[in-house]
């Protein structure tokens, strides 16, 4: 399921629903938002990215700290919602990227 709608000029709402019972809206209020997208790296190409932060995971053996994970969404019109990497990014931090043909009817993440 996929909603895209502009609301006014300066406000675009997006709602997301990528995975069977997660929903996430997000709201891109400023007019350079654009230039905040994080960017990954896929197979050469910089990609603009939707991330979701996900904090307060189960409490890390080597740091005592909760763990937290990065799953960065990024437009791959053959994608087909796999997990394209899961990556301990620094300890207890991870980074998941999933590959999405659905972020790609965003005009941002093309």
């Amino acid at each position: 399921m996929w909603v895209y709608t502009r609301s006014t000029p300066s406000l675009t709402s997006t709602s997301f629903l990528l995975l069977s019972g997660l929903q996430f809206e997000a709201e891109f209020s400023k007019p350079d938002y654009r230039a905040n997208l994080p960017i990954k790296k896929i197979e050469g190409v910089n990609m603009p990215a939707l991330q979701l932060n996900m904090s307060d995971g189960t409490i890390c053996d080597l740091n005592g700290e909760p763990r937290n994970t990065r799953v960065l969404y990024v437009c791959d019109p053959r994608g087909k919602h796999e997990l394209h990497s899961l990556e301990e990014v620094s300890t207890c931090e991870y980074e998941i990227v999933v590959l999405s043909p659905l972020l790609c009817e965003h005009p941002d993440f093309k």
